[in-house]
């Protein structure tokens, strides 16, 4: 009877050796570039568009196959015209952002698909505006703000479960409003209310 159990146990165990066990990874590491535009809307001026580019870095802790939580870092810089009552102009900004977002995930065989939704804290680091004859350096106030993000993902493991290649769709609303400073050649407040990207994201787990 005892060798009897042993056999029934081998022939369970057997099938499985050498054949490599997909392991459950705790953390994963996502980095994507990508192009998009942001919409910029102003209360003393008219609204103008951006183009933009991307370079974002996140990391996920995973409490379990699905479900985790995301924190990084994204630069951001933004190039386009627009106008006001001094005249035409070339923008160029630099903005950070840092989220901390809910994610959640699902595998179909090489094939996975992952999901965040949160907030991020944002910052502009280089505003500037080129008049004919004359660049005018940040002229809103400098401080941080806050909006929310969402990111969407598709996925293929082309290394066994550690190395994955694809496709981000990224987008957000922006909460921050910034004042004009005194003697700037602006007026009014400033606020990017759109920014979002499509790209390449490069994933990581270990």
């Amino acid at each position: 009877m005892k060798k009897l159990a042993i056999i029934v146990a081998l022939m369970y165990v057997i099938p499985f050796w050498g054949y490599p066990q997909e392991k459950n990874r705790k953390f994963d590491l996502y980095l994507s570039n990508g192009l998009g535009y942001s919409k910029v809307s102003n209360t003393e001026t008219p609204s103008f568009n951006l183009n933009s580019e991307h370079n974002a870095l996140l990391f996920r802790y995973k409490f379990n196959k699905d479900d985790g939580i995301c924190v990084g870092v994204t630069s951001t810089d933004f190039s386009g015209n627009g106008f006001n009552e001094k005249g035409s102009f070339y923008n160029e900004k630099r903005v950070v952002t840092i989220p901390v977002m809910y994610s959640f995930s699902q595998k179909y065989g090489k094939v996975k698909w992952f999901y965040c939704l949160g907030v991020e804290a944002m910052k502009t680091l280089d505003d500037k505006y080129f008049f004919l004859g004359k660049t005018i350096n940040k002229p809103f106030e400098d401080k941080w703000g806050w909006g929310i993000r969402a990111d969407l993902e598709l996925l293929y493991n082309f290394y066994k479960d550690r190395l994955a290649i694809g496709v981000i769709s990224s987008g957000g609303q922006n909460f921050l409003k910034l004042d004009a400073k005194p003697n700037s050649d602006f007026k009014g407040t400033q606020k990017m209310k759109y920014s979002g990207y499509v790209g390449i994201v490069l994933n990581f787990s270990f």
